[in-house]
């Protein structure tokens, strides 16, 4: 009796098994409908998972429904939260790409999506949308990518971006929806497919150019959704390709057949090789002129009054530089100087002295010469000298009669005059003779300071006028201000130095005027005064050119001219 129980137990397993191995076969022979945009039935092409960590669909799988990777369950004790895991990196190492779902006759599959339409879209990504599946838990996405379908990402949305596309292209998508159970995931049978179109402009990529000793440095922006970028070198007016670039994260290019000192005009554009074939996106350019990289280039050229101190930049690779100073109608140079400074003793004060540098390289028991820096100019400064104070002119209008002339002379306004100014007793004579101006008419003061009454007279139409009240005073302080220009008596804080007038060696004595808030400066050469510099206290400037100087005045100035008739002004 206990022999034949154990062989019909033994029957009845083998009946089992092979009940189970018909339902198995049965749930795994599936043939799906062919590809139709859009439509619930359409079949998903064998899906390629990314290579973070899950493998390709085996060849002789006859399933082309893309994977529904069964996650660990982390935590069976709350089922009510289940925490499924990224089915972009499987946990489950037995076999994450079969296709079929975990046996549980009692769960209810979701319904695919039925469309997918297009949203907002840029350069290498595109938003697709689809309508929501009652009960479902979230959504897998997928790309074809060749003729294999990708999975891209699950989401709990409705809506994702595909990102990393080649402009002009098509491409499929398609969504599954899912439901998770006790921590399992379980896909839709169906799913639904759609069609992006990336047409859309091709990114421009901004071209920067920067010189360096080996070449050309070429930069420019990465683009999105192309794939590479073409650079070109303009040659005889037309755009000729230097080279394509064809991985799109390369954003730089070195220009390698460069010549010092030549002008070079260069520019980029980016490409998408898309489904719909190839297009550009807008040429962009710049300019360089490719610099000398062994000229020196002189910096400063600080004076005094026997010395120049010479600073240049550093030049790369070099070994040395030479300093040379055009001195007594030549060049002469030192040598064997390793700073990027020297300082050249044994000038002239206030001489004029140029300068240039030049780099050397040693290499192999060689000298080579790199080439002289653009020279710079300076003139030493002057020596402290003595004063001279010559007393030309009188300190003011009692001490004597005198008068000056001062030629060349600009006004405010640009105009160009001569201007006389002469003194006797209490009789101030003041002569505007304005040169080739047709605005302005030459006209002349005779001031009686008695008398308090100033003539204006033209010569032009032999007519004066008598002012009087204001005007005496504002004439009056004008010749005033001119007798302190020109006052060249003793002062106090007197500063004197040599100075170059006119190409000629002189004396220059500054001193303030303080009646004037002004600070003054007299120009001297062999004695003489040949110009006075004025510097008011609001920053502007006079220089007065002097060209005549009579220290006895013609007594007829001090008379109004007979024959001139009397107008109101």
């Amino acid at each position: 009796m206990k022999k034949f129980v154990q062989i019909l137990s033994l029957i009845m397993a083998l009946v089992m098994a092979l009940a189970i191995g018909s339902y198995a076969a049965d749930e795994t022979d599936v043939t799906e409908p062919t590809t139709a945009v859009q439509e619930e039935t359409t079949t998903l092409p064998d899906v390629t998972e990314p290579e973070d960590g899950t493998t390709t669909q085996p060849e002789d799988e006859t399933t082309t429904q893309p994977d529904a990777t069964e996650p660990e369950v982390t935590d069976p004790t709350t089922p009510s939260e289940p925490e499924v895991t990224d089915p972009t990196a499987p946990t489950d190492p037995t076999d994450p790409t079969d296709p079929t779902q975990p046996e549980n006759p009692d769960i209810v599959l979701p319904k695919a999506p039925t469309e997918i339409t297009e949203g907002n879209s840029g350069f290498g990504f595109q938003c697709i949308i689809w309508d929501t599946v009652e009960g479902a838990d979230g959504y897998d996405v997928y790309l074809k990518v060749g003729e294999e379908w990708v999975y891209q990402e699950s989401t709990v949305a409705y809506s994702t971006y595909i990102e990393n596309l080649i402009s002009n292209s098509e491409y499929e998508v398609a969504v599954k929806s899912y439901i998770v159970v006790d921590g399992v995931k379980y896909q839709s049978e169906e799913f639904c497919t759609g069609t992006i179109d990336t047409s859309e402009n091709v990114e421009t990529a901004y071209i920067t150019l920067s010189a360096t000793k080996d070449g050309i440095k070429i930069n420019w922006d990465k683009c999105r959704g192309v794939s590479g970028y073409r650079l070109s070198i303009k040659k005889d007016g037309k755009w000729v390709k230097i080279a394509d670039i064809t991985d799109p994260d390369t954003t730089t290019y070195l220009y390698k057949d460069a010549t010092k000192n030549t002008k070079y005009q260069f520019s980029i554009r980016s490409f998408a090789d898309g489904t719909k074939g190839k297009k550009w996106g807008v040429r962009t350019s710049k300019t360089i002129t490719y610099p000398d990289f062994t000229k020196a280039k002189i910096t400063s050229a600080t004076p005094t009054n026997s010395a120049v101190t010479v600073k240049w930049n550093k030049v790369e690779d070099a070994a040395g530089y030479r300093v040379y100073v055009y001195k007594n109608s030549k060049w002469i140079y030192y040598k064997g100087i390793k700073t990027t400074s020297y300082k050249v003793t044994g000038l002239e004060a206030s001489t004029k002295y140029k300068f240039k540098v030049r780099a050397y390289y040693q290499a192999n028991g060689k000298t080579t010469w790199g080439t002289y820096s653009d020279e710079m100019a300076v003139t030493t400064k002057a020596k402290t000298v003595k004063a001279t104070r010559i007393a030309k002119l009188k300190k003011n209008f009692t001490d004597g009669d005198w008068s000056v002339k001062l030629s060349n002379m600009v006004d405010r306004d640009g105009y160009k005059f001569d201007y006389t100014l002469a003194v006797k007793g209490n009789k101030i004579y003041i002569f505007y003779d304005y040169k080739n101006n047709k605005v302005m008419r030459d006209f002349e003061y005779l001031i009686d300071i008695d008398k308090h009454k100033v003539y204006l007279i033209f010569d032009d139409d032999k007519t004066y006028a008598i002012l009087e009240g204001d005007a005496i005073d504002v004439i009056a302080y004008s010749a005033l201000v001119m007798g302190y220009a020109l006052d060249m008596s003793d002062a106090k804080n007197v500063t004197a130095q040599t100075a170059i007038y006119n190409g000629k060696t002189g004396v220059a004595e500054t001193y303030k005027v303080k009646e004037l808030g002004a600070k003054k400066t007299c120009y001297f050469v062999d004695d003489k005064i040949k110009a006075i510099k004025l510097v008011y206290s609001d920053g502007s400037t006079e220089t007065l050119t002097v060209s005549k100087i009579t220290d006895t005045p013609s007594a007829s100035l001090f008379k109004l001219p007979g024959g001139y008739k009397k107008i109101k002004y």
